[in-house]
């Protein structure tokens, strides 16, 4: 029986471009989610999102009591890919 792929090929890996959201476009897209039942709250996860970098799973299980100080400035623990603890400052808005 013939392969279908010989056992030495090397299959190329496709590269691609990710792209990104501008930062108008962020706003935009917390501007529609703040339009809904939980608007305040979904708006505020869609920047917290694109601000931090963090993954869905990482957001979704914060809670108030990973709101912390570090060196007096107030953050984010999270607990990242790999087990690891993540301290995210925040910005402050005004």
């Amino acid at each position: 029986m013939k392969d279908l792929i010989p056992r030495h090929a090397t299959l190329v890996k496709s590269q691609r471009v990710v792209p990104y959201l501008a930062p108008n476009e962020v706003e935009l897209l917390a501007r529609e989610a703040s339009k809904g039942r939980q608007g305040v709250r979904d708006s505020l996860l869609v920047v917290l999102l694109f601000q931090t970098g963090l993954r869905i799973s990482e957001a979704l299980s914060l809670a108030p009591s990973n709101i912390q100080r570090f060196e007096g400035k107030p953050g984010l623990s999270v607990v990242g890919k790999g087990r690891k603890n993540v301290f995210l400052f925040t910005r402050r808005v005004d």
